[in-house]
C-alpha cells in the first residue's frame, strides 16, 4: 500500500502528469456543469410553462364568468364568449344572430364532449385507485397506494398503459419481495388486470360513464391512439381521444355549412 502511494505521489510530482489531470479534471467538470445547466434550463422552462398555463387558464376563466354574469349576457353560455368575442371583434366583420347561435351550438358541443371526457376519465381514475389499491393491499404488495395510482392514472393511455403498469406492478414486487414472493401474489397481479382492464372495464364501467358520448367505435379507438403515439408520443396518445371525437364532429358540420 505504502509503495502504491509513493508511485502515485512521484507520478504527481510530475508537470506532465499534472496537467494531464487538470485537463481531465477539467473536461469532466464541464460536462457535469453541462449537464447541471442543462437540466436547470429544462426544469425552468417547465415550471415556467407550468406558471404561464395556470396564468392564461385563470384569465380565461375570469373573462369567461365575467361574460356570463353580466346582465346584458344574462342566459348566454360560456360558448357564446368564444363565439361573440372572435366573431364580433373589430378585426373580422360582424356576423348575423343566426349564425352566431349556429356557432354557440357547434362550441358547446365540442365543449361539451370535452368535458364528457375529462369527467368521465375522472371517475374511472378514482374508481381504479380504489379497486387496485384494495387489491394490492390484500396481496400485501409493496407500495401498494403507489402502484395503485400509477394503475388508475395508466388508463389515460389506452391498451398501454394498463399494460405498462402491470409489468411495473409486477417488477417492483418480485424486485422488493425477493424470494419471499408467491406465485399466488404474482397470479393475483395479472389477474386483477386482466379482469377489472380487460373485462370489467371495457365492457361494463366505460360504456356505463363515457359510453358512445364520444362517437368513437372500438376499431377508431386503437387507430386514433396508434396514430397519436406515433405522430406526438404520449401526449399524442393522451389527446387522442378527445382530439379525434371532436374532428369527427366538426367535419360533418362544416360539411353542412357549406351546402
Amino acid at each position: 500500500m505504502s509503495s502504491i502511494i509513493s508511485e502515485l505521489a512521484t507520478y504527481l510530482d510530475q508537470d506532465q502528469a499534472q496537467k494531464q489531470l487538470a485537463e481531465l479534471l477539467l473536461k469532466k467538470s464541464g460536462g457535469l456543469f453541462a449537464f447541471l445547466a442543462g437540466f436547470a434550463a429544462r426544469f425552468a422552462a417547465l415550471l415556467l410553462n407550468i406558471l404561464l398555463t395556470f396564468f392564461f387558464f385563470s384569465l380565461f376563466l375570469s373573462k369567461i364568468a365575467g361574460f356570463t354574469n353580466d346582465s346584458a349576457n344574462a342566459g348566454l353560455k360560456s360558448s357564446s364568449y368564444l363565439i361573440r368575442t372572435v366573431f364580433n371583434g373589430k378585426w373580422l366583420p360582424r356576423m348575423s344572430e343566426n349564425n352566431l347561435q349556429e356557432g354557440d351550438r357547434i362550441v358547446g358541443e365540442v365543449i361539451n364532449k370535452l368535458r364528457i371526457w375529462l369527467r368521465g376519465y375522472l371517475t374511472m381514475i378514482a374508481i381504479d385507485f380504489c379497486v387496485y389499491g384494495t387489491v394490492f393491499h390484500l396481496l400485501h404488495v409493496p407500495y401498494a397506494p403507489v402502484l395503485a395510482a400509477v394503475a388508475a392514472v395508466g388508463i389515460l393511455l389506452p391498451y398501454i398503459g394498463p399494460v405498462s403498469s402491470a409489468l411495473l406492478t409486477v417488477l417492483v414486487t418480485l424486485a422488493v419481495g425477493g424470494p419471499a414472493v408467491s406465485a399466488l401474489q404474482i397470479a393475483g397481479i395479472v389477474a386483477i388486470y386482466l379482469i377489472h382492464n380487460g373485462i370489467i372495464e371495457q365492457f361494463f364501467i366505460y360504456p356505463w360513464i363515457i359510453g358512445e358520448s364520444l362517437g368513437l367505435t372500438t376499431l377508431e379507438t386503437i387507430i386514433v391512439v396508434l396514430l397519436g403515439g406515433i405522430l406526438a408520443g404520449i401526449p399524442g396518445m393522451i389527446f387522442a381521444l378527445p382530439t379525434a371525437a371532436v374532428i369527427k364532429y366538426l367535419v360533418p358540420q362544416i360539411y353542412r355549412c357549406w351546402k
